[in-house]
């Protein structure tokens, strides 16, 4: 076992990401008819896209609150670790409800896919390059917001099992070392996610454009 030092502090990095919204493309009246089922389409994906950012927001401020929490009570000699283990277990069921609301984007993502597939453009393959990146980056940032739950997934789990022993004297330093490794990994996904959903909004905005 390692030795527990109560100077220890988690960073709170996840506090400060910032998730970029996918905005929604209004398709003008002169548009041609697929140009503006794509576009359409795109909206849908849109609107789940602000509903799956909310829960993450939701997640990543709890996970925020009792990260402070956490770095308080393990630097006493005599946490409250009910209160301690109760903040995880509250953090994991959120990341549950994130997962749920990944699989409902992936839905959204593979009906883009599919609607998108089988049309045929007027300025193609300008529109058709665009659309392909579109799905190209959607993909990209569902994996990423998908890896980036499982590192905080591991992050609770590690956190946990850290102040699982009921005399601080048994806990293991090693499993609060991987709790932070895994939350940096968390924020760099975070990050990798913001970037393919600046390209999807780039896109989304240059295939109206092309219309």
């Amino acid at each position: 076992m390692m030795h527990r030092s109560p100077a220890i502090a988690l960073l709170l990095f996840l506090m400060g990401f910032s998730l970029v919204f996918a905005g929604c493309i209004t398709p003008r009246i002169a548009d041609t008819h697929n140009t503006t089922v794509a576009l359409q389409s795109f909206n849908v994906w849109s609107d789940q896209q602000k509903k799956f950012d909310q829960q993450v927001r939701l997640t990543i401020g709890q996970i925020g609150n009792h990260l402070n929490a956490y770095n308080a009570g393990i630097a006493q000699d005599q946490p409250d670790l009910g209160n301690l283990r109760g903040n995880v277990a509250a953090d994991r069921l959120l990341l549950d409800q994130w997962g749920t609301q990944l699989t409902v984007l992936n839905a959204a993502t593979a009906q883009f896919s599919a609607t998108t597939s089988g049309l045929t453009y007027g300025n193609s393959p300008t529109t058709n390059g665009t659309i392909q990146l579109l799905t190209q980056y959607m993909k990209i940032y569902t994996i990423d917001m998908g890896n980036a739950q499982q590192h905080l997934i591991d992050y609770t789990n590690n956190a946990g099992t850290y102040i699982g022993p009921d005399d601080p004297a048994y806990w293991d330093d090693v499993y609060l070392a991987r709790a932070m490794d895994a939350k940096m990994l968390a924020n760099q996904s975070i990050a990798d996610a913001d970037h393919a959903l600046s390209e999807i909004n780039a896109n989304a905005q240059r295939l109206q454009q092309l219309q």
